[in-house]
């Protein structure tokens, strides 16, 4: 069974909404990123608006590097943050996997293209739909599930 990581943001939906496709490049600046930053470019276009994806397969070739943009910026504007790294597999843990690959709740402001390689994937979950999610991994914890023997030791940190 190998490792996954799932890095979780605390970032205002509508903080991220007000950047991306605001036309003001001067929130380069304000949020810190830097000129030789690898995914400058690719924040600037998600600034700009400047981006689409196929109408069919929702994937585009540069999808991955703009869904990295937006993990940068989600990180930029986050009050908090955690990076899990799983170790479960869906057959043994669904809520866990359909957690992470489930639809935005509420729906996808952004309209990101995927990538065509099938990754990385990003996800919003409204706070009130986080904590109903919390409530079911607690559950399954709580009844035994999760593999006991790969829970970290640190509470809060055992997905």
């Amino acid at each position: 069974m190998g490792s996954h990581f799932l890095t979780l943001y605390a970032a205002p939906l509508d903080k991220v909404s007000a950047i991306v496709g605001c036309k003001d490049a001067e929130k380069l600046t304000a949020l810190g990123i830097a000129e030789d930053a690898d995914e400058r470019p690719y924040i600037e276009r998600l600034i700009q608006g400047q981006y689409a994806r196929d109408p069919e397969t929702f994937e585009a070739e540069d999808g991955a590097e703009l869904v990295r943009a937006l993990a940068v910026l989600c990180e930029k504007t986050a009050s908090a943050q955690v990076t899990l790294e799983l170790y479960e597999d869906e057959e043994e843990t669904p809520d866990l996997w359909a957690f992470i690959w489930s639809e935005w709740e509420p729906a996808d402001p952004f309209e990101l293209p995927l990538s065509p390689d099938g990754a990385p994937a990003v996800t919003y979950k409204d706070p009130a739909v986080a904590a109903d999610w919390l409530r079911r991994f607690e559950a399954v914890k709580k009844a035994g599930g999760y593999g006991t023997r790969y829970l970290a030791p640190q509470p809060g940190l055992y997905m």
